[in-house]
């Protein structure tokens, strides 16, 4: 059974329900979605993109070095003046391990920075999510180089493997609805989708976001926050999903520690753009036996 909480940092003043639709409505509504198919087949959904090299797979082997998941901006793509660029990296370190600059003509652009890390699916597997933050607009029709160097604690120090990307004229603004999110299932995982590295008799929530406007230029996010006490607002972020260009929709799991099963889990979503606009959020949802 589902019940929902309004958590006090929700942001919208509007209520947004939780469809709650038998297996076979949702699988005729979306075909392709985590309970229409294999474990290993529906998470974070792999767009068909003019490049594949866009979107590769994810090492999962023990003990990787931290690199990158995603830079937003793509690499070469063009961007708004008020682009708030996005690092995403994967591997057995934290923030400490790269170091993110956004830069033109060889100098630093100032900006502020968030950094937050989290546990992924196993001990040995961490995802950081780095916002660069300008005080100011971009100046249009410029390059610019989002830089991700490896700092003397990783294994391989002084690589950088960043991304360029040049500004446009245009300024990206978001005019959305709060994304809508429900859960399709509380379970344990699949043996054949457990990877070498992942906690082994692990639960997982299965989550499907829908947004209200898709972007059609660049990536964007969905930012999936654990809501500890919806009395207080007490959270942590605990995803970053990328949504491919055109998609409305994405559908995920949250994996969960063995052993930390209880108490069951409060979520909600924000959608971000290239341009660090949010939706308002999503309404919290609690897993309820």
């Amino acid at each position: 059974m589902l019940s929902m909480m309004i958590s006090c940092l929700v942001q919208s003043d509007q209520e947004f329900a939780v469809i709650q639709q038998p297996a076979e409505s949702l699988c005729d509504r979306m075909p392709d979605a985590i309970e229409c198919m294999p474990e290993d087949q529906g998470f974070e959904p792999i767009p068909q993109d003019d490049d594949p090299e866009d979107f590769p797979p994810e090492d999962t082997s023990c003990n990787t070095a931290m690199r990158i998941r995603k830079v937003i901006p793509l690499a070469n793509s063009t961007a708004p003046v008020n682009t708030k660029p996005i690092v995403l990296t994967i591997g057995n370190g934290d923030d400490t391990h790269m170091a993110v600059d956004l830069k033109m003509n060889g100098q630093s652009v100032p900006h502020e920075q968030e950094v937050t890390c989290y546990v992924h699916e196993g001990d040995e597997e961490n995802h950081c999510t780095y916002l660069l933050l300008p005080y100011t607009d971009l100046e249009p029709n410029t390059d610019y180089y989002v830089s991700v160097m490896t700092t003397d604690i990783h294994s391989e120090p002084g690589v950088d493997s960043g991304a360029m990307f040049r500004t446009s004229t245009d300024r990206k603004t978001m005019n959305a609805q709060a994304p809508q999110t429900e859960f399709l299932g509380y379970m344990d995982r699949e043996l054949s989708a457990v990877q070498e590295c992942d906690w082994k008799d692990a639960m997982k929530y299965e989550i499907l976001t829908t947004v209200d406007q898709v972007n059609t230029e660049n990536l964007s996010v969905i930012q999936v926050y654990e809501v500890h006490d919806t009395s207080t607002g007490d959270e942590s972020l605990m995803h970053s999903i990328i949504l491919p260009k055109e998609l409305q929709y994405t559908n995920y799991r949250q994996v969960i520690r063995p052993g930390d099963e209880y108490p069951l889990r409060c979520f909600r979503a924000v959608h971000r753009d290239v341009a660090g606009n949010e939706s308002p959020s999503s309404e919290t949802i609690c897993w309820d036996e």
